[in-house]
């Protein structure tokens, strides 16, 4: 019984620190929000908020991202049954106050790309960052070209190129599994011929140990990546169910939230292993 005990202490004290990472992340993303989005000097009031979010809404260029900084600065500051009356006070539909908070995070500092319209800005939300800042600085993104080329695009061309583009990206991730499978297949003949060797070199060994982990490597993200892009289809599918109000989301997804930190904290930690690997140090 008293082992039982001590378990059951682990596992709540695992669950404290897990929310207390949750709250402490949280805190951070509503300061980086707060000096993204509120002008100098100013600190956040609700009635501001509201008054700048119609003022966004009677707007055509920017409409759009000013609105959805508006209701950032909103979500992160008021209780979440005063953020569904606002929404609701300013007569959104929740998917319309989702693309516009998803719009204003990824387009928020970048003009030149406000410029292009509500509908494509809202196509434009499935590019990753390095997209978006290539977009911005003028730059041409793969299959889409620069901000000049798409605002010459109709809606149902963006679209259409986008999707284009993700079946491109797939195939080549296609092809980049099956260029790891044939250099396995190397590795393993290598390894084998290495067994009748007197005797393999330590470099020699350690070349044919890490061609076998590359695969496991290279598998573990593109499992992670397809698990992820899995997610964004569920958020964008719930948005899609008739009858679901903004309080059934907002429960839904925050239910969620504090994994997607703890997914945030190892991403980062992974990036960082990566960028300085080095041999271990070992004892002779």
């Amino acid at each position: 019984m008293g082992r039982r005990k001590l378990e059951d202490t682990d596992e709540t004290t695992q669950v404290l620190d897990a929310m207390s990472q949750q709250a402490e992340s949280r805190e951070l993303a509503v300061q980086n929000d707060d000096e993204r989005f509120l002008e100098k000097d100013e600190t956040y009031n609700l009635h501001i908020c509201m008054e700048k979010a119609r003022m966004y809404q009677e707007q055509m260029a920017n409409g759009l991202l000013g609105l959805g900084a508006q209701l950032i600065l909103i979500k992160n500051h008021e209780e979440h049954g005063n953020f569904m009356a606002a929404v609701d006070e300013l007569g959104l539909a929740s998917r319309s106050a989702n693309y516009a908070m998803a719009a204003a995070r990824k387009f928020g500092n970048s003009p030149t790309v406000a410029n292009l319209g509500n509908s494509k800005l809202k196509a434009l939300t499935v590019l990753d960052d390095e997209d978006v800042e290539k977009l911005a600085e003028g730059e041409e993104v793969d299959g889409l070209g620069t901000a000049d080329d798409i605002a010459k695009m109709s809606i149902r061309e963006l679209r259409a190129a986008l999707r284009k583009e993700k079946q491109e990206r797939r195939d080549e991730r296609a092809s980049f599994e099956g260029v790891i499978a044939e250099k396995n297949r190397k590795a393993n003949e290598l390894e084998s011929q290495l067994r009748y060797q007197q005797p393999p070199t330590k470099e020699e060994l350690a070349k044919v140990k890490l061609d076998e982990m590359r695969k496991l490597l290279v598998g573990s993200l593109s499992v992670a990546k397809d698990n992820l892009q899995s997610a964004v289809n569920l958020v964008a599918n719930a948005q899609e169910i008739e009858g679901v109000t903004v309080d059934q989301l907002d429960g839904w997804i925050q239910e969620a939230e504090w994994v997607t930190s703890l997914l945030s904290d190892t991403f980062h930690q992974l990036e960082e292993d990566m960028e300085n690997i080095r041999p271990a140090k070992q004892e002779d």
